[in-house]
């Protein structure tokens, strides 16, 4: 592919990007990390449209990464119910909750 081909191809591409792009909450500028963690975990499983329906009520209820690791397994398993694969989430978001101490202060706010 020429340069200039490519270069084409690129502008087109963020052109189309630009007028095809879909809001969701988590590509608002001022989220942290734990906000980002938690909606791309959620979306290596479900839908982003699926994802964006569970995912303001979940970061309502578990706020923070503190907060994550203080629930239980049953409270995880309830929120995250409507995206179809709980349990393994559940248990996954423990476990990393459960070791918050071990990840970069800028997680918390």
């Amino acid at each position: 592919m020429s340069s200039e081909t490519e270069h084409r191809f690129q502008t087109n591409l963020l052109e189309w990007g630009k007028e095809n792009r879909r809001e969701y909450p988590w590509r608002e500028p001022d989220r942290t990390l734990y906000e980002v963690f938690i909606a791309e975990f959620f979306l290596t499983q479900t839908p982003a449209d699926n994802v964006a329906a569970v995912y303001p009520r979940f970061l309502e209820r578990f706020p923070t990464l503190e907060e994550l690791a203080e629930a239980s397994e049953h409270e995880l398993v309830e929120a995250i119910e409507p995206l179809g694969f709980q349990n393994m989430c559940a248990e996954t978001l423990k476990q990393i909750s459960s070791s918050h101490d071990l990840l970069p202060p800028s997680w918390t706010r």
